[in-house]
């Protein structure tokens, strides 16, 4: 029998409840109509559960140890790199080596450099509840085998464009505002790649007011990522594909 999508299930209140949706006509021909509409505010709650439920699906062992300010700090600016999708579980951690914190959200791939604690290494964090660190029940694939870091190496050897940015230097001359008529928050490298302005604001925040930096990216290919490198960190940034 064909299926009959003529309502939005996900607007159920019965939705996974398979003793309904079995028997419902939304399901198959010749059933009774168990559809049942939710308010905005019942849907909204609904949805706030399973993303709590998922939440605490992804966490471990809480970390007791004692964190420096300074890991504190290049935690929060790797971690704001990691994915916010349920369906990316094993993209909401953060990595730890010796020497540097990774994470990634599949668009783009941040390196903060920072001194980890010798438990730490090897593992992979994920912020929770009240800003505490737990271990992620979860491990990126990326991460493994020296794969990440490969890609930035590639990323550095790919460049043939690197835009020196000097102490103080007005990001205006170099960094250009981009109008799309469908994506929004997006932003030029200097006639280069265009990327969101959230993810270049995100390795922004890593550089402090008085450091020189560099953005690297590649003139002939456009959707080729682009490159930002400082003291602390190393950030892939892929850019937007939209039409020139």
């Amino acid at each position: 029998m064909p299926y009959i999508n003529d309502v939005d299930c996900d607007h159920c209140r019965y939705k996974s409840d398979i003793s309904y949706c079995d028997d419902c006509v939304h399901s198959y021909e010749d059933f009774d109509d168990h559809f049942e509409k939710m308010s905005e505010e019942e849907l909204k709650e609904r949805k706030e559960l399973q993303l709590q439920k998922f939440k605490e699906s992804l966490v471990g062992e809480k970390v007791e140890i004692n964190l420096s300010d300074e890991f504190k700090r290049a935690f929060n600016l790797a971690h704001n790199f990691t994915s916010r999708k349920e369906h990316n579980p094993e993209y909401w951690g953060v990595y730890c080596d010796k020497y540097f914190l990774m994470a990634t959200d599949g668009d783009t791939l941040a390196n903060i450099k920072v001194t980890v604690p010798e438990s730490l290494v090897g593992k992979n964090l994920i912020k929770y509840d009240h800003e505490e660190i737990f271990l992620a029940k979860t491990q990126n694939p990326v991460f493994k085998n020296g794969e990440a870091e490969r890609i930035l190496r590639e990323a550095w050897a790919g460049a043939d464009a690197t835009v020196n940015v000097p102490i103080n230097k007005s990001l205006a001359d170099i960094i250009n505002k981009y109008d799309d008529p469908v994506v929004n928050d997006l932003v030029q490298i200097k006639d280069g790649p265009i990327v969101k302005k959230t993810f270049l604001d995100y390795a922004l925040e890593a550089i402090e007011e008085n450091e020189d930096f560099t953005i690297s990216y590649q003139t002939k290919d456009k959707f080729k990522p682009i490159l930002i490198q400082s003291r602390i960190i190393e950030c892939l940034i892929m850019p937007v594909r939209v039409d020139f």
